[in-house]
């Protein structure tokens, strides 16, 4: 199976989690492409519909922030939610942006 892990590179535990998937995905027989953007694509992620998953993908893997630009036809699209920025907790440790 050909797993597409499609990230925005933010420094953070959600590009920790994408590559350690990707190894444990790989480590038991998987072909995964990891594929790595820009931090500035967190904000404005709109222009990454129209690139082409790669050639022979079965399943894209992807966060929940970003993961509606990465779902194509025919492709399942699995969405990992990290944490929910909408928790009353996690109101001093985020900006107006996010």
């Amino acid at each position: 199976m050909k797993v597409w892990l499609p990230y925005v590179k933010a420094g953070s535990g959600v590009d920790t989690f994408t590559v350690d998937l990707a190894k444990g995905l790989t480590a038991l027989g998987q072909d995964c492409v990891l594929q790595a953007f820009a931090h500035r694509r967190e904000i404005l992620p709109f222009g990454l519909r129209r690139l082409a998953p790669p050639a022979g993908t079965d399943v894209v893997v992807a966060n929940a922030g970003t993961g509606f630009v990465f779902q194509r036809s025919g492709i399942p699209l699995v969405v990992v939610e990290h944490l929910c920025v909408h928790d009353p907790l996690y109101r001093r440790y985020r900006s107006r942006v996010q």
